[in-house]
């Protein structure tokens, strides 16, 4: 019987003795036969596909497609589905079928995704029976055809995907098999440098499927390096906290990929609990902390066993013990969220990547000395790094193969210029933010605001979200924090916000000082984004979508919070449905009158509980319309208040 490292041997040799093709990388990840393929919860028990079953079904829907498509190929369809076991078959489905997947961002608003599906020239979609791009629907649910065994497919070579849309530029970047094969085997690199990457428990090893699938990040570090392997990809039924810590539980997942919100998030949570027992339970957590990250560093065997004392509850109460990797990327991470996590035994490694240049780097290191300094290891074997007036540059073999920027298709220079700040030090490389959110000051000295948001790490009652960014023209910006409240935010939560942010600001070296701070209750991340784009929150706020006003206006401002609160999920109502704001009212029906389906409800809900954590229509009389919603939530504070 083979052991794991040899099993993870054959794999690497199979890839390196296989053509660089999406095909050869198909027949590799099916391959791992009766191996589990996906796990999901089914009801009470949880659903188990193996690779073989896997295999079968991308067969069997390749089949169907080619027969909805009436044979048509080499075009691109829209792949229009949220992580899940259908995501993966219709990926490998669509390729089957002779063309080719665009791995549709659900987190851009429709009229964005519209002009990317219109330069590509997609006719059909492949979703749930339903889309908002004005695409021929093709609902995986009705391609029931059986495929026969002798069957052959002319299977493609190519898939698309866009960038994240922060920079507010349609940009699509094309892959072919041979950059994505030059992909996957750079992970030999991080199997040989990093052992806890192949560590599993209780003889597995499970990916949490956190990230998406059509974000390079998830579609390469999450699912690629680890199906080829035939590790599980474990999908999970939405996005909330609590769903998120009970799967990793429940299933036992040891491999957690996820962007800096998520390890922000349950640092706070970790760090609030802690101070909710007392000064004296807090310093001491805190000098905890310390001799752990010391001891993982200097002495694993007695820093594991400090972890396990010291830190059983807390672990307990977050993933458990099964987590036997982690990786941080797509943003700026706090240090002292890096030194919670890498302190409670939870290895937590930072990588780099791109939509255009694929995943290039992790820090392989497993020692938290290393990994507290925040940085991006060093260049994969396919992969090179120059820094040129303290931006990155980056070329490789693994890099996309083709660029479509605003409908006109560019060919990538030898270099790409990531317009990423970045330095090396000690031999390894660190971003220290994006070039375009540099704020400009009148002295013509550029200042990066990720290095003054780590600066504030606040978990404070009352406020959602915070963001410093530069405000006015060319160079005369102000660099400017903008918090934004909950609407039940009282007179006393916005005393200690104002103070706390006043208070951390002094701290620093005047060239990092906010200079102006303003306060809003719109939102000011999209509800369905992993982090606040600058470049938007500026738009909004020159378009007065977002309004903000100056910290001292706070005891002026009047406001009916029940209209505020409409206003928030009349956006939501307009996102998810990805129709224009103005043609949702209070009152409009969210099924009836703005054509919403069950399976957009469901995905309300799931925000509204993210948003407000409260669940609205689940368990009472279901509400359609802004107005009931914001009722019923108003409600809800204000009994949480009394």
């Amino acid at each position: 019987m083979k052991t794991w490292n040899g099993h993870i041997k054959e794999c690497l040799n199979r890839l390196k003795n296989s053509s660089p093709t999406l095909k050869s990388l198909y027949e590799g990840v099916f391959s791992n036969g009766k191996m589990i393929c996906f796990e999901y919860d089914e009801g009470d028990s949880i659903k188990k596909v193996t690779f073989d079953e896997a295999y079968l079904k991308t067969r069997n829907i390749a089949f169907s497609l080619e027969k909805a498509l009436d044979g048509q190929k080499d075009q691109y369809i829209a792949l229009n589905l949220e992580n899940s076991e259908e995501w993966v078959i219709s990926f490998w489905a669509i390729l089957l079928s002779g063309n080719k997947p665009y791995l549709v961002n659900l987190r851009q608003p429709s009229s964005f995704t519209k002009k990317i599906t219109d330069t590509l020239q997609i006719v059909y979609s492949l979703d749930h029976g339903k889309n908002d791009l004005g695409l021929k629907s093709i609902d995986y649910s009705s391609l029931k055809e059986k495929c026969d065994k002798e069957h052959e497919f002319s299977f493609s070579d190519e898939f698309a995907l866009a960038t994240s849309g922060t920079s507010m530029k349609q940009k699509i970047c094309i892959y072919t098999g041979k950059e994505i094969y030059q992909q996957i085997l750079n992970s030999e690199y991080a199997i040989k440098n990093s052992k806890e990457i192949k560590r599993r428990y209780k003889k597995q090893l499970k990916q949490l499927a956190f990230l998406p699938f059509y974000h390079i990040f998830g579609f390469i570090a999450t699912y690629f390096w680890f199906t080829y392997f035939g590790c599980t990809m474990v999908f999970m039924k939405d996005y909330h906290p609590s769903t998120i810590l009970s799967t990793v539980k429940k299933h036992g997942v040891t491999h957690i990929f996820g962007v800096p919100m998520l390890w922000h998030t349950i640092e706070n949570s970790i760090k609030k609990e802690v101070k909710a027992r007392g000064e004296k339970t807090e310093k001491k957590f805190n000098k905890a902390l310390k001799t752990s990250n010391k001891l993982l560093s200097s002495c694993k065997p007695l820093g594991k066993l400090f972890v396990k004392l010291a830190f059983k509850e807390i672990r307990n109460q977050v993933f458990g013990n099964s987590v036997r990797y982690c990786i941080s990327g797509g943003s700026y991470i706090r240090n002292s969220t890096l030194e919670t996590i890498n302190g409670i035994g939870y290895l937590l490694r930072g990588g780099y990547g791109a939509s255009e240049i694929g995943i290039t780097s992790v820090e392989t290191s497993g020692k938290p000395s290393i990994l507290n300094k925040n940085g991006v290891g060093v260049p994969f074997p396919s992969i090179h790094y120059k820094i040129e007036n303290d931006t990155l540059f980056v070329k490789g073999k693994s890099t996309c193969h083709k660029i479509i920027e605003d409908g006109k298709e560019i060919v990538p220079e030898e270099w790409f210029n990531t317009n990423d700040v970045a330095h090396m030090e000690g031999g390894m490389y660190f971003i220290d933010g994006r070039r375009t959110d540099l704020i400009i000051s009148e002295s013509g000295e550029n200042i990066n605001p990720d290095l003054i948001e780590s600066r504030f790490n606040p978990n404070l009652e009352g406020l959602n979200d915070f963001c410093v960014i530069g405000l006015g023209e060319g160079h005369n910006e102000v660099s400017s924090l903008i918090v934004s409240l909950s609407l039940d935010c009282s007179d006393v939560q916005f005393e200690e916000i104002k103070s706390y942010f006043y208070e951390e600001n002094e701290k620093m070296s005047r060239t990092f000082r906010v200079k102006s701070f303003y306060f809003t209750y719109s939102p000011i991340k999209a509800a369905t984004a992993i982090k606040v784009s600058r470049a938007k929150l500026k738009k909004d706020i020159n378009d007065k979508n977002v309004v903000i006003s100056p910290f001292d206006e706070f005891a002026k401002k009047s406001m009916s919070k029940q209209n505020e609160l409409e206003k928030q999920i009349i956006s939501l109502f307009a996102e998810i449905l990805g129709i224009d704001i103005n043609k949702v009212q209070p009152d409009s029906h969210f099924i009836n009158d703005l054509g919403g389906s069950s399976l957009d409800y469901f995905a309300l809900l799931t925000l509204l509980g993210e948003r407000f954590d409260i669940k609205v229509g689940e368990e009472e009389t279901p509400r359609y319309t802004a107005k009931d919603i914001a009722e019923y939530i108003k409600n809800k504070q204000d009994e949480a208040s009394n």
